[in-house]
């Protein structure tokens, strides 16, 4: 199993030490892009001269504010909640006010902008008609919501009993298409783990499956990435959305017809920076 090199921010004290880091790092990132020959380095440190350090160093991000997100809570479970697209998103316990559920919310929305490098999804890749979504490491289980309708069914793979709570209350009207799995997802199978050739073979999943992942879970399955791949490569017919930063593109072009996307985002959530199009990461030391 590997470990992420930056850490995410999980409590209010985190999200204002990271912001903290951020702003005092913020000359050297800047002068750090500002000496690379790549215009879109160039931009960045346009763009970061006149705003604050964000993960996504652009102006589409500016139309999104935590103030504009409705937040409620569920009487009988206690959880906070939005309505998306009339779709009643639920958060886990361990979100105890509006603020917290709010900036939440407004950063999921954020990150899957059509603009965003963050987004799983494009015009010409995203779930199709019938087809299966495998949504690895849920969460809240916001990727599935836009298609919904439209696929043939969702396999939410998720550990976290506070998770399976939340989504369990957002997805209690499609109990006949949505499965949820409380497992982790691995390069082998027992009583706590699955793997995905083993799943799909068990579910005969013939069909066109779509596969998401974060980049924590990226990399714990990815691991084995040979052995995961060309398992899945030989006998399925399998679409990968994933966002990756760590050079995963190599490996994963030896298995599927790979794109990234056209913008980057600057990691600097740790006394490392990095900034990342997806795939690709730069240490600044």
């Amino acid at each position: 199993m590997q470990r992420l090199p930056y850490k995410l921010a999980q409590n209010d004290l985190e999200f204002i030490l990271c912001e903290l880091s951020g702003r005092l790092k913020k000359k050297k990132i800047i002068n750090y892009l500002a000496r690379q020959d790549n215009p879109d380095y160039m931009k960045i440190a346009k763009y970061l001269n006149d705003n604050k350090v964000n993960v996504f160093p652009y102006k589409f991000t500016e139309q999104y504010k935590s103030s504009d997100i409705s937040i409620k809570k569920d009487k009988t479970s206690n959880l906070y909640f939005t309505n998306y697209h009339n779709f009643d998103i639920y958060l886990k316990p361990a979100f105890t006010n509006k603020y917290r559920a709010a900036r939440y919310f407004k950063n999921i929305l954020l990150e899957q902008d059509t603009q965003s490098p963050h987004r799983y999804t494009t015009e010409e890749f995203h779930p199709q008609k019938d087809s299966v979504i495998l949504d690895i490491g849920g969460a809240e289980g916001f990727f599935p919501i836009d298609y919904i309708d439209a696929v043939k069914k969702v396999y939410i793979f998720e550990c976290s009993n506070e998770w399976i709570q939340a989504l369990e209350k957002t997805y209690k009207n499609y109990k006949d298409k949505v499965v949820i799995i409380k497992k982790f997802v691995s390069s082998y199978s027992d009583d706590t783990h699955i793997s995905l050739d083993d799943f799909i073979k068990e579910k005969h999943l013939e069909n066109e499956n779509l596969l998401k992942s974060t980049p924590k879970e990226a990399n714990q399955t990815l691991s084995k990435a040979d052995h995961f791949f060309s398992l899945l490569n030989n006998q399925f017919n399998l679409h990968y959305a994933s966002i990756t930063v760590h050079g995963m593109k190599n490996i994963l072009g030896n298995y599927f017809t790979t794109g990234i996307s056209a913008h980057r985002m600057v990691i600097c959530y740790t006394i490392t920076i990095f900034t990342s199009q997806n795939h690709m990461s730069v240490q600044v030391s």
